[in-house]
């Protein structure tokens, strides 16, 4: 089972980063804000278990992306 997701196509600033970890081709990091443009190409998603969007579609095969996942926030 998936988590909902936003994909924002491209490398987006995250305001107060932190890594948590890699794996494989993939970093995932912990923020707070990220600034979005009018002309950004956003869409919802899912990730499966190893953090991978479901789809980005295959013209964007290869291409980086901005993953914000969609969770409940610790007390």
């Amino acid at each position: 089972m998936g988590k909902a997701c936003m994909v924002i196509m491209g490398h987006k600033e995250i305001e107060d980063l932190e890594k948590v970890q890699t794996f494989r081709d993939i970093e995932e990091f912990a923020g707070s804000s990220v600034v979005l443009d009018p002309d950004d190409v956003i869409f919802s998603s899912m990730i499966d278990s190893a953090g991978a969007p479901f789809s980005v579609g295959t013209p964007n095969k290869g291409k980086d992306v901005t993953i914000i996942v969609y969770g409940e926030e610790e007390a």
